[in-house]
């Protein structure tokens, strides 16, 4: 859908749109830059804690499993922002809308390229179907992938299931 409206706007005029284009440009990198910084603050105060509670099972202290699922569950900031919509998940199939929002919100490196593929040679006279093969191979490969990890992680959280401690190896 994207790249569609992007292949019929981009043969627009583009000294029209200089300003918007600048200031989008600089928004819209300023968000992700500090979205990305977010996370690489957050991530170190996550390994910490897991990392201290691999040191007191290693010490032998006792492992209590109710413990480390709370360190898990504390999650974050984000995490208390959005526990009311969290909590509105309640059957598995609650998981589609929130996965169809969670595609429309945030933007792969990969999607943008995508996406700028199509501004790029839709004013050179691609056509719009050579232009949507791109969504199409976009979404084959990012289905196989997403397959494949989700199969490696279903055999990690068996692994770990089986003998909860495992969590934090």
């Amino acid at each position: 859908m994207g790249s569609i409206a992007i292949a019929t706007t981009a043969s627009a005029p583009q000294h029209r749109f200089e300003t918007a284009r600048e200031i989008g440009e600089t928004v819209g990198t300023m968000v992700s830059t500090l979205f990305l910084f977010g996370i690489a603050i957050a991530n170190p105060v996550v390994l910490r804690s897991i990392f201290q509670a691999f040191k007191r099972v290693r010490r032998g202290e006792p492992y209590m499993e109710e413990d480390f699922d709370l360190l898990l569950g504390s999650r974050g900031f984000l995490s208390r922002l959005f526990r009311p919509i969290f909590n509105m998940i309640h059957r598995s199939w609650h998981m589609y809308p929130l996965g169809i929002l969670f595609g429309l919100g945030f933007d792969t490196a990969t999607e943008i390229g995508l996406l700028g593929i199509s501004a790029l040679e839709a004013p050179k006279g691609l056509s719009l179907w050579s232009i949507m093969a791109l969504p199409a191979l976009f979404v084959a490969g990012m289905s196989l992938i997403d397959t494949t990890d989700n199969i490696f992680m279903l055999g990690a959280y068996g692994w770990a299931f089986v003998k909860p401690i495992r969590k934090i190896y």
